[in-house]
């Protein structure tokens, strides 16, 4: 195998009326944004497992188990609804009908941003930062829900001797 390797300048359109130091500030914002949605999309992604296993256990517990895992559902849906609109179904006039979150708002904002080589504009900084915000907000209930809550129904189950895997009654 033969590396070969050049080095280059990158420099900017030189038919773009945006300084350097302006897409560089465009940049660093839309990094920010990028960020932001993905972790967002981790969290997401966490938040669907869990729910999906609290799904499939609830028809498997009864009692204080099933209060318990009703709850943490509840809890674990509420906190997801903040980050992604659920109720989107794919089809018509969901984003018309149905008021966007976090990751929706976020992928608004970064298109906004990116349609032009300027500095963004004060108003969008702003966007971003009570965006961010609110995100901070829900990922401390969401690591809320993921140390607390979860971990009191893994101590309810053990408690009551509900492994992962329910097979039957001896």
């Amino acid at each position: 195998d033969i590396e070969q390797s050049q080095s280059f300048k990158l420099i900017k359109d030189p038919n773009s009326e945006g300084s350097e130091t302006d897409i560089t500030e465009q940049k660093q914002l839309l990094d920010k944004i990028r960020v932001d949605f993905e972790e967002i999309s981790i969290t997401v992604n966490e938040a669907e497992k869990l729910r999906r296993q609290l799904k499939d256990l609830m028809p498997l517990v009864s009692g204080d188990v099933l209060d318990n895992v009703r709850s943490l559902d509840s809890a674990a849906t509420q906190v997801e609804n903040q980050m992604i609109q659920i109720k989107h179904t794919g089809k018509g006039q969901d984003v018309i009908r149905l008021p966007g979150v976090l990751m929706e708002k976020l992928s608004y904002l970064a298109m906004t941003v990116a349609i032009s080589d300027f500095k963004p504009a004060d108003q969008y900084v702003e966007v971003y930062e009570k965006l961010h915000k609110e995100w901070l907000e829900v990922q401390k209930a969401w690591n809320e829900i993921r140390n607390s809550k979860v971990n009191a129904l893994k101590d309810s189950m053990d408690e009551q001797q509900i492994g992962p895997l329910i097979i039957g009654e001896d």
